[in-house]
């Protein structure tokens, strides 16, 4: 439930359970612009609650840390899509029940442009269905091109933004590295090498 777009969602409840107006939505086909609204979900999440277990076992406990995005969670269906619909339906919405809840970071900044080409597109702003029956969700497969190659070229920007940011710490590490061998030669143990280094150097290779 946490992961599945809106429409997704839909459709595995009975057009009885969504009422009439939902019949039309629910046939309408799918598109790529579900597997981007996922993976949205996705990065929320990571922003939210850590990107690694250790980040995860520091996120603190109890009612008052309870963020929104854990309604998406729900065991029902018809309740996860209508909350996810209520919290996409405007760039105020987005913030104040989920980006807000994300580290000021990264992440939280690629959330919110990811937000704003998915769901404000001028032609079909807005998750929620209106009174005449009109779903944006549905209105914005007339646009599936143009939002996913704005998608695209979104995450081109950050890939490069995060490479350019990864050669510079490695940049940083190798001269700290140069500064600390200066002066008598003497033996370095390979694992004096620090872990961080090694693991950007990792991280360099795969991306």
């Amino acid at each position: 439930m946490l992961f599945q777009s809106i429409r997704a969602l839909e459709r595995l409840v009975g057009p009885e359970v969504r009422g009439m107006r939902s019949r039309a939505h629910a046939r309408a086909r799918s598109s790529r612009l579900g597997d981007w609204e996922s993976i949205l979900y996705i990065i929320c999440v990571l922003g939210t609650f850590g990107i690694n277990q250790a980040e995860r076992n520091e996120y603190p406990a109890g009612e008052l840390s309870f963020p929104h995005i854990k309604q998406w969670n729900s065991r029902n269906a018809v309740n996860a899509s209508r909350i996810k619909r209520l919290h996409m339906d405007s760039a105020l919405n987005f913030f104040n029940a989920i980006a807000s809840e994300m580290d000021d970071g990264t992440l939280r900044q690629l959330a919110v442009d990811m937000h704003r080409i998915l769901f404000l597109h001028p032609e079909c702003p807005g998750a929620m269905v209106t009174l005449e029956g009109v779903d944006p969700l549905v209105a914005c497969n007339n646009f599936e091109e143009e939002i996913v190659a704005a998608l695209l070229a979104l995450m081109e920007q950050y890939r490069r933004e995060a490479l350019l940011a990864l050669q510079g710490l490695l940049n940083v590490g190798t001269q700290s590295m140069v500064e600390q061998s200066a002066g008598p030669p003497k033996k370095r143990k390979l694992n004096a090498v620090p872990e961080t280094l090694t693991m950007m150097t990792r991280s360099k290779a795969h991306l």
